[in-house]
């Protein structure tokens, strides 16, 4: 670093540089972190890019920073918040051409579709942020011009023919990005697109025809083609098979995706077929214990559930959560806290959650015990898994929008609710009691409802009692319901109503007893 010679390490800016305009302003920002991307869109672009031109003697150097320019420049843009110019420079002629020249065809299109795909979701969080910005960006049109402009540099330097592999790895990869993209009907078209060439120049059995034909009918499932779809994961699956490869994981995800559009077509017969083949050969390749196998069968009993197969979704569900303890039996210690799928405080989440869905499902049969001791379970896997995350040091641990805080607070209700049906009022007490520690003022509207609820909950019980004391009790969580449904809604609320009129009026009952 002693050594150093300059300044900064872009380019001179000139005609070769035109994709972004040289009066660029970086925009002034007084928030307290470093405005790193905003420094490196200044260097790459502006004023300050002049100081670079004394080191660039050599076309290696030249090149090194052309380089950067078209892999990161977009990128730089996003993260800067300057979401128009990065649109701009995505859809440039000029720029794709320069980014196709210096990383090759398969790295500029991988490039080009995870910045449009970046650029996609910054300019929704800049909707939603209070102070806009960019509003007027048509991020749809954005995203299928700046995707053809791509593929259309990707096939003008094609060499010999625009028929070539490179142009058919270029489609493939634009359709999978749109289908991210939440755009899947121009990803369909580029699928179509992709997996044709694939047959033309590989033939009909190959892997590369396989995953493109997948890749289109996860595109036809966005668009509610069921039928299309179905004959898609069909095809894919036959040329898996041809090719050997039925036991690769893109061929067990295939068969995954088929199983799951027989289910929501009503074809449940099919479909528990195609799981009972998947999960047989998740046991193959990966284990009978585990845990991408316990996640397969847990995902089987998620669709059955949702398709109201109870019983056997239970019976899935029981034999996942089986899985997942042996599972996790068989991890060692090292990977309790890995940033790995298969960590055990992952595990444990999804098991808590197992058990809530075994809780639900039992309460539906009328299983109330039952229910209310998986409840318990899965309570207790929610709270060791907060405990795992604040002692790992992760914020999520002290988040009440946490999926884990918010399943928490809905399984404590449903406890406490339960066990009014038992007539167990003291137990719902205690419960109630446990869910209003966990909402505060920074939790989502809907565990603020459910706390809200529970005091009503909670004044019904005391209102019932013959004790005393257990008016002013009444009383007061009635109060607190108001307080909480009138923030939630406002006082002309019908609930809000409902509310403050069953409050006056258990107040003047009260008054009255005490004058009487």
């Amino acid at each position: 670093m002693s050594k150093r010679k300059t300044l900064a390490f872009a380019p001179l800016y000139d005609d070769f540089y035109s994709f972004i305009e040289r009066t660029d302003v970086v925009p002034q920002l007084h928030d307290s972190y470093f405005p790193f991307d905003e420094c490196i869109v200044m260097m790459l672009t502006g004023k300050v890019a002049e100081m670079a031109e004394a080191i660039q003697n050599s076309l290696y150097e030249r090149w090194n920073i052309e380089e950067y320019i078209t892999e990161n420049l977009p990128l730089h843009l996003i993260r800067a918040k300057m979401v128009e110019k990065a649109s701009m420079t995505l859809l440039d002629i000029d720029f794709c051409t320069r980014r196709v020249v210096a990383l090759g065809p398969i790295e500029a299109t991988r490039r080009h579709v995870s910045d449009l795909i970046e650029l996609r979701r910054a300019h929704a969080n800049l909707k939603e942020s209070p102070s806009g910005g960019d509003l007027d960006l048509n991020i749809v049109d954005a995203i299928q011009k700046g995707s053809t402009c791509i593929i259309n540099e990707v096939m003008r330097q094609s060499k010999g023919s625009p028929k070539s592999i490179n142009a058919a790895i270029c489609l493939s990869t634009i359709g999978e990005g749109l289908i991210k993209a939440r755009q899947p009907q121009d990803a369909s078209r580029r699928l179509e697109e992709a997996a044709s060439l694939y047959r033309d120049l590989l033939g009909h059995v190959h892997i590369d025809v396989a995953r493109a034909v997948n890749a289109l009918a996860k595109s036809l499932v966005k668009l509610n083609e069921t039928r299309s779809a179905l004959i898609r994961f069909g095809e894919a699956s036959s040329t898996y098979e041809d090719c050997n490869a039925s036991h690769h994981f893109d061929s067990i995800a295939n068969l995954q995706g088929m199983a799951n559009l027989f289910v929501t077509s009503g074809d449940f017969k099919a479909a528990t077929a195609l799981y009972e083949n998947v999960i047989s050969r998740k046991q193959t390749v990966q284990g009978e214990f585990s845990v991408a196998t316990a996640k397969t069968i847990n995902d089987c009993a998620v669709i059955l559930a949702k398709n109201n197969r109870m019983d056997d979704a239970l019976v899935r569900y029981e034999k996942a959560r089986m899985t997942y303890e042996r599972a996790l039996n068989g991890l060692p210690l090292s990977m309790s806290w890995l940033n790995h799928g298969e960590s055990a405080a992952k595990c444990g989440f999804d098991m808590a959650l197992i058990n809530l869905n075994i809780a639900s499902i039992k309460s539906k049969k009328g299983d109330v015990s039952g229910a209310i001791a998986a409840y318990n379970i899965g309570v207790q896997g929610l709270l060791k898994y907060r405990e795992d995350l604040e002692l790992a040091g992760d914020e999520a641990g002290k988040n009440k929008n946490s999926s884990h805080i918010r399943h928490l607070v809905s399984a404590l209700g449903r406890i406490a609710s339960l066990k009014l049906k038992q007539g167990d009022k003291i137990g719902a007490l205690e419960t109630y009691t446990s869910l209003f520690k966990e909402v505060d003022i920074e939790s989502p509207t809907v565990s603020r409802l459910e706390k809200a609820k529970a005091h009503i909950k909670c004044a019904t019980i005391y209102r019932g009692s013959v004790e005393r004391d257990d008016n002013k009790h009444a009383i007061i969580h009635l109060r607190e319901a108001l307080n909480m449904y009138t923030d939630l809604y406002g006082a002309n609320n019908n609930d809000t109503v409902a509310v403050a009129t069953s409050l006056k009026q258990w107040e003047d009952e009260h008054n009255s007893k005490l004058q009487n």
